[in-house]
């Protein structure tokens, strides 16, 4: 019994459960740009000016923390991070990312088909595609960071590859529901892709790609 107490999830015996680990948001270790350049997100402070989607770098309204993964043994592929290698969505450095965050990419070559500058997608939704895959054991005892703006927003992480962060207002939830499909950021019109568009996106992204003799798909959207 001892054995089993030790190997257990003691996150999971709260109220909050496997829903704690599972945050959507930016997992320690993560390099973010900000206005003086990129920065490990575990450095960052809520003066720090961040470089957003929206145009001129500005401050989070909030920039909260979480501990998650306190005990990695017993985790469910759900609550996992996501390996995204090297390049694989126009990223300079390989990183972590939570399944239940949302990319945010230029809408070419989608554009005729989702009426918008650019299109988010579930990180989750990316699971088998340019390599992309769940961890088999995450990071013991991290945290996760959530900077909030004043309106929706994005960020750039991992050297390139930008991440949503929603308003105190919003929470991915709405993202769900039909009626928050597209949003603005800026002067941005986003499409927020659901699991099936999301395939479609990538395999009218990789075609592209051919057509384009393979040139990086960094070039293609940043």
């Amino acid at each position: 019994m001892f054995f089993l107490r030790n190997r257990a999830c003691e996150i999971r015996r709260s109220e909050t459960g496997c829903s704690q680990c599972g945050l959507p948001g930016i997992i320690e270790g993560t390099t973010v740009r900000t206005a003086s350049g990129w920065r490990p997100v575990e450095t960052i402070d809520i003066s720090d000016q961040w470089s957003v989607l929206s145009g001129d770098p500005r401050p989070s309204l909030r920039f909260s923390r979480y501990d998650i993964w306190h005990n990695t043994v017993s985790c469910p592929r759900n609550v996992r991070p996501l390996l995204v290698p090297e390049g694989a969505l126009g990223n300079d450095e390989s990183v972590l990312v939570q399944q239940d965050s949302r990319l945010v990419f230029e809408s070419s070559p989608f554009t005729d088909l989702v009426d918008a500058s650019h299109v988010s997608v579930k990180a989750g939704d990316l699971i088998g595609i340019h390599g992309i895959e769940i961890t088999d054991t995450p990071p013991s005892a991290v945290r996760v960071f959530q900077p909030q703006f004043e309106a929706s927003d994005a960020i750039q992480i991992a050297g390139g590859l930008w991440q949503l962060c929603e308003a105190p207002c919003a929470g991915l939830d709405i993202v769900a529901d039909d009626a928050w499909e597209v949003s603005r950021i800026g002067r941005n019109t986003v499409r927020h892709l659901t699991t099936d568009e999301a395939v479609m996106f990538f395999g009218a992204l990789d075609a592209a790609m051919i057509n384009h003799r393979n040139r990086p798909i960094r070039d293609m959207f940043f």
